[in-house]
């Protein structure tokens, strides 16, 4: 799988995307990168921070049923 290849190096990019401009694009990618690296939890909360950043219905909704997907994959 060419992502867990690079995985490693993704998530360093985003965690310094977020440390240089926590927006909530930024913070969305970062969460979708923990998820793909089976890290739920991390992602859960990171998904959290950045819908708190969204103007309202600003992708709140995508944001929303990531986030309940995440927490079926932590069951």
């Amino acid at each position: 799988h060419k992502f867990e290849e690079n995985g490693q190096n993704t998530l360093k990019i985003a965690e310094e995307s977020v440390k240089l401009d926590s927006n909530q694009y930024n913070l969305d990618t970062l969460a979708t990168i923990l998820a793909e690296m089976g890290r739920f939890k991390e992602a859960i909360k990171t998904e959290k921070d950045a819908i708190k950043k969204m103007k309202p219905g600003n992708l709140k909704e995508e944001s929303l049923k990531k986030i309940e997907n995440w927490e079926q994959k932590l069951k």
